[in-house]
Formats: structure tokens, C-alpha cells, sequence
């Protein structure tokens, strides 16, 4: 393949890695800003507990299918591609009792049980959408995977702008467009991806042959609970629900750059683990460091803009209830420094996972659960929004420092690190 005719395809395919990711966090991006304009603060509070759990039961679900169904599926054919597709569809219903129940039991406990129905519900339909999703990431089909995720997230956008016009919207109102239209996106790709069901045995078993390396990516993300849900509800515990509600529009803010930090982290891990089997481990390296370092640089360029004029953009984001949050501007600037950090301690740790080191990923999340729990939980209790954020972007950095160090000393045990086999299949992409 000529030079020229080498960059127009790989500008072809960057082309559709944004434009899906773009849809995914547009949709997300004025699904939250219309949540955190128009539901009081305490409301608002509650939607990010929620939504934290979710985050935290779906990095369950993640870790046990979607993670196995990525590595195996990267170097698969698209049959072998749909009967991975099926088994891991099979297991994420089969998790529903487990995994489901957590969002039911929290929403029911701290706003009723319709609330807690209908956020697991929205979850469950999550989940198979976006188990769908990433068997098209799999093979970098986001050309194909766009429009069930135009379908999915602009379509939860436009129902809660609708309610939001008409009054309409609340907590249960929320989760149930969140439920319709994911159950809408995952038809879409099913018709894409056409999987093959498989028993629930089958299933099971193909769980159980990739847990010696996903089970440490379950554990990595058993620690999110102490940095996310935990975190917020010690936040909720110490100056209330209002205040959670409060990080929630900040955050919000930071947002904005979701669609840079989704195309690299979703494209991450499919593309270092083809090239770990035919570059080998420095081939995936550097592929790794190009990536990070054109993020970061990109990234960097979007958050001088908050941390230079942070009430300026806070007028901008919520012109009718500023008011919320201008007294937090020195938040808002040590949160985008904070996103900075989480974007190169998210990337470095799945490169980790993407050569299949989960244990030292692992290790690195460990370090960093712990410096939130004795380093920002107590900053929280004594300084409120302030203290989080200090506290958060210490154990991030912290984090960042461990990962580099970890995978700097991959150079002297590269011989233990060998790629897997090729011979699963070839990668495909439309």
C-alpha cells in the first residue's frame, strides 16, 4: 500500500473512531447538562450516586465479559467474532441477578424502589448494548457501530430535552429513556453484529478460560467503589446531597472533552493488542506512546479554556442557575487538572491490560484506591468540594507516577511478556 493511499485509510478510520465517539458523548454531554439544569441540586445529588454505581457495577460487568470479548475478538474472524458475541451476550444476562440487584437495593434505599427498578433496568439495557458495541469496536467497525449509538445516545438526548420543555423530567422519567433507547441501539447492532447465541453453559465455560487474566481486571475495578461511589457518598455523608449535586455540574464541564478521551481509551486496547502479536511488545509500546502523547497534547488544549475562565464557562454551561456554582471555580480548575491525570492513568493502565499484565494494572489501582480513601476522603470531611478535589488529583497523580514506573520496567522483563497467538483469526473492519 502506497504511502498516500495508507494515510487517507487511516484517515478514513480516525475519521469514524471520532464521529462515533462524538455521537456517544454528545449524547451524554446534553443528557447530563439537561439533568443538572432543570433537577434541584438534591435531585441531582441523587442521579450521581446513581449514576456512580452504575459506572462501578458496569466495570463489573466489563471485567468479566466485555474485557475477554475485546482481547479474543481483536484477532478473530467475524464468525468466530459472532459466537464470542453470543457467549458474552448469554453471560451478561446470566449477571443480571448478581450485578442488577446492587442498583436496585441503592436506588430503592435513598429515593424508592420505582427509582431503584428503573435504574437497573437502564443499566441491564446498557450493558447489552454496549456488549454489542464493543464486539464492533473489536474489529474497529465503528463506521457500522455509529448508528446504533446515534440511536442509543442522541436518542436519550432528545427524549430528555423533550421532557426537560415540557416539565416532565425526573429521576424515573431519566432512567426510563435511558432504558427505551438503549434497548433501541442494541437492536440495531444486533442486526450488525448477527451473534450467535450460545448455551448458558458454553457461556460459563468461556468465562472461566479467560479468568486467569480478566479476574484481575475485576479486582482493579472492585476498587472504583472506593474511588467513585464511595467517594461521592462520603462527600453526601459529611456536607449532604446538595454538594454531590454541586460536583456533579462541575464535572459535567470536563465533559466537554469526552469525545477526545473515549476514541483513544475504546481504541487502546484493540489496536495494542494486534500489534503486542506482530510488532511485539516494543511495536505496542510505541504505538501506546504516540497515542498518549497526541491525547494528552490535544486534551491540554481544550482544558486551558476552564482553567483560565472557569465562571466564564460556568455561565456558559448553565446560564439560568450559575448561581450553583461560581463560589466552586477553584474546583472546577483543579477538576480539569484532575480529568488531565485521569486521562493518562486510564490509558496507561489499559495499555497494561492490553498486554494482558492485569495484575500489574492491578497493583497501580490498589495504590491509587488507597491514597482516595486516607488521603481524599479525609481532605473531603474537613474542606468539602475543595478537599475532593485536592484529594482526588494527588491519588491521581500518584497514580500516573505508578503506571509509568510499571511500564518503563516492562524493558527488563520483555522475555516473560510474550505475544499470544496469531493464528485466532483476522482482524476485519469496514
Amino acid at each position: 500500500m502506497g504511502a498516500a493511499k495508507r494515510y487517507r485509510t487511516n484517515g478514513t478510520k480516525l475519521f469514524w473512531v471520532l464521529s462515533d465517539q462524538g455521537v456517544v458523548s454528545l449524547g451524554n454531554f446534553v443528557t447530563q447538562l439537561m439533568l443538572a439544569r432543570h433537577l434541584g441540586l438534591k435531585q441531582l445529588g441523587v442521579y450521581a450516586i446513581l449514576y456512580e454505581l452504575t459506572l462501578f457495577l458496569n466495570s463489573m460487568q466489563a471485567s468479566m465479559v466485555l474485557f475477554p470479548l475485546i482481547i479474543r475478538g481483536a484477532v478473530a474472524d467475524q464468525q468466530r467474532m459472532s459466537r464470542l458475541a453470543g457467549r458474552a451476550l448469554v453471560l451478561t444476562v446470566v449477571l443480571v441477578p448478581v450485578i442488577g440487584s446492587g442498583a436496585l437495593a441503592v436506588g430503592s434505599l435513598i429515593e424508592g424502589i420505582v427509582v431503584g427498578l428503573w435504574a437497573m433496568v437502564a443499566m441491564t439495557m446498557f450493558q447489552i448494548q454496549e456488549t454489542l458495541r464493543r464486539a464492533l469496536i473489536a474489529h474497529i467497525r465503528y463506521r457500522s457501530a455509529v448508528w446504533g449509538d446515534a440511536v442509543s445516545y442522541l436518542g436519550q438526548a432528545t427524549i430528555v430535552c423533550i421532557l426537560a420543555s415540557r416539565g416532565k423530567l425526573t429521576l424515573v422519567s431519566a432512567f426510563q429513556a435511558f432504558a427505551l433507547t438503549s434497548f433501541l441501539g442494541a437492536v440495531v447492532q444486533t442486526l450488525q453484529v448477527r451473534p450467535q447465541m450460545a448455551p448458558v453453559g458454553e457461556a460459563i465455560t468461556f468465562a472461566r478460560r479467560n479468568w486467569d487474566f480478566s479476574r484481575w481486571v475485576l479486582y482493579g475495578n472492585l476498587t472504583s467503589l472506593f474511588t467513585g461511589s464511595v467517594f461521592f457518598w462520603n462527600l453526601a455523608f459529611w456536607w449532604g446531597k446538595d454538594q454531590v449535586g454541586v460536583a456533579q455540574g462541575l464535572i459535567n464541564v470536563d465533559r466537554l472533552a469526552n469525545p477526545l478521551m473515549l476514541a483513544f481509551g475504546s481504541v487502546i486496547v484493540p489496536t495494542v493488542a494486534r500489534a503486542r502479536i506482530h510488532r511485539g511488545l516494543f511495536g505496542a509500546k510505541r504505538l501506546f506512546n504516540a497515542s498518549m502523547i497526541t491525547g494528552f497534547s490535544l486534551l491540554t488544549i481544550i482544558f486551558v479554556i476552564p482553567i483560565i475562565w472557569p465562571a466564564q464557562v460556568l455561565h456558559a454551561f448553565y446560564p439560568g442557575n450559575a448561581q450553583n456554582y461560581l463560589q466552586h471555580t477553584v474546583v472546577l480548575q483543579l477538576l480539569t487538572v484532575f480529568t488531565l491525570l485521569l486521562f493518562v492513568k486510564e490509558m496507561s493502565g489499559s495499555f497494561l491490560n492490553a498486554i494482558e499484565q492485569p495484575k500489574l494494572s492491578f497493583a497501580a489501582q490498589v495504590c491509587y484506591a488507597c491514597a482516595m480513601v486516607f488521603i481524599g476522603m479525609p481532605l473531603t470531611a474537613l474542606y468539602g468540594l475543595k478537599g475532593m478535589a485536592i484529594g482526588a488529583t494527588i491519588s491521581a497523580l500518584l497514580h500516573v507516577i505508578i503506571n509509568t514506573w510499571l511500564i518503563r520496567s516492562l524493558d527488563y522483563k520483555r522475555t516473560a511478556i510474550s505475544p499470544p497467538p496469531a493464528g485466532a483469526g483476522v482482524l476485519i473492519s469496514d
